[in-house]
């Protein structure tokens, strides 16, 4: 392998592509999702593994207030927080190789507990117990809301960076 090549490796560049297949929304009774990873080689490659995970990211902005000695008054400032949690996950620890133009697909499954209100009411999460009134107006926190997020990736050998996809799902 030329010079210019092991360094497009190292950086993960012409590697491959990768593609998450599924659908937009499920419904969160269910407790699956199942989808399909897409592969696409750039050039010659060996595939060490593939993994998917299903997250809920909760996100909010909190009032900070510093103290600044300059002014001998409080700052005040809105700082986004988040909160990521990993609800489902799903490895395949296969090795294989991807020649140059060769596409794979491999499915997935992703099993997680049936939820009957997924975005409900944010207070509803572990993260909300703290503060009962997150949401109320005045009480130092906004905008609280929730995704689901699946993402997806593929440990490329010799490549410091690993492929992946990554996307939003409804839960019904």
């Amino acid at each position: 392998m030329g010079l210019f090549k092991k360094l497009k490796q190292g950086m993960g560049i012409g590697t491959v592509s990768f593609d998450l297949e599924f659908p937009a929304q499920v419904p969160a009774a269910s407790g699956v999702i199942e989808g399909t990873i897409v592969l696409t080689a750039k050039s010659d490659q060996q595939i060490n593994d593939v993994e998917v995970k299903l997250e809920r990211e909760q996100t909010w902005e909190e009032r900070v207030e510093t103290f600044n000695t300059s002014t001998n008054q409080f700052d005040v400032r809105w700082e986004t927080r988040t909160q990521t949690t990993t609800i489902a996950e799903w490895k395949d620890t296969t090795r294989f190789t991807l020649t140059e133009g060769e596409t794979k697909r491999i499915p997935f499954r992703l099993v997680f507990p049936p939820m009957e209100n997924p975005y409900g009411n944010a207070q509803d999460s572990d993260l909300w117990d703290i503060v009962a009134n997150s949401l109320i107006y005045g009480t130092g926190w906004r905008d609280a809301r929730i995704d689901f997020k699946v993402i997806g990736d593929a440990d490329i050998e010799d490549a410091a960076f690993d492929k992946g996809d990554e996307r939003i799902i409804v839960l019904m």
